[in-house]
């Protein structure tokens, strides 16, 4: 009778100390059980991402031209860093079933590295998003101009700080409008009730972006900053995550304070990759194959 929160949590527990104690790779299926009729079990992974899990596309051909055609047509360099955050896309779908918090980060480190190479760090004070809470600790301490502009200028040196923000600005100002406008369809699978028997997957809700998240820049960068927070407190502190903190909300939209859902933020990865593609390349015709 736990919640979904501590059933994810308690098998992969048992899964942790299984492998410690085996010196091997152990896995307990994630999974939950709706309110059937019958008992049945339900992967996680249809909710942290149910965009993902539906049947190809009916345009898969044209799709994979476009794409081969394009990556083809890129210079060497470009191939590298649109690679390596093409790399960071693949795995995170490879592991968000079994470890959202690993796919998680790989996707804010494919976007992290879009940003470093075709971002520009901040350079005005005002653009970074802390600068005012800043200001007010100078203010309160009764600092002279000439300390407030030196402390200004070190934190604008800091390394991390400046490549959280160049995440951020990158992001939520490289995306195009037509962006919110991308569907993101709910694909769900699994058995009959009746019969137990596993249905093909079947689109519960026809979805866009701007079912979830709202067109506001501003808010779009507060929440990257957000996303950024939660990978670093991942990468550095090993901290657990809920996994309702990367399903989409139950309610829509959802707020800037929070960090970014799975999905939205696989769907900005992806579009930036494309972005990055088409506008580093010269297509090159394909051999007949």
């Amino acid at each position: 009778e736990a919640n979904i929160h501590a059933r994810h949590r308690l098998g992969a527990d048992i899964a942790c100390l299984m492998s410690l104690a085996l010196e091997r790779r152990v896995v307990v299926p994630n999974d939950f059980t709706p309110p059937f009729g019958k008992l049945t079990f339900l992967p996680v992974s249809q909710i942290v991402d149910q965009s993902i899990l539906g049947p190809l596309p009916t345009d898969a051909k044209r799709r994979l031209n476009t794409y081969l055609s394009a990556v083809a047509g890129l210079f060497p360099e470009d191939q590298k860093f649109i690679g390596d955050a093409s790399s960071a896309y693949h795995g995170a779908l490879l592991v968000f079933d079994r470890e959202p918090r690993a796919a998680y980060t790989l996707l804010v480190a494919g976007i992290e590295v879009l940003s470093r190479r075709y971002g520009s760090p901040p350079t005005d004070w005002t653009e970074w998003e802390e600068s005012s809470a800043w200001d007010a600790i100078f203010a309160l301490q009764g600092l002279t101009k000439e300390q407030a502009s030196a402390i200004r200028h070190k934190l604008m040196q800091d390394k991390q700080l400046k490549l959280g923000a160049t995440f951020q600005n990158y992001a939520s100002s490289r995306l195009s409008d037509d962006f919110w406008n991308k569907p993101l369809d709910q694909w769900i699978s699994g058995p009959d009730p009746n019969t137990g028997q596993w249905l093909p997957p079947w689109n519960v809700k026809s979805c866009r972006i701007s079912d979830f998240l709202t067109f506001d820049r501003n808010g779009l960068r507060k929440s990257l900053g957000k996303s950024y927070g939660l990978r670093s407190s991942v990468v550095h502190d090993a901290d657990w995550v809920e996994l309702m903190t990367f399903a989409p909300p139950p309610a829509p939209p959802f707020k800037s304070s929070r960090p970014l859902p799975f999905p939205i933020l696989r769907a900005i990865l992806a579009e930036l990759i494309w972005l990055e593609i088409s506008s580093h390349s010269t297509p090159v015709s394909l051999p007949n194959f």
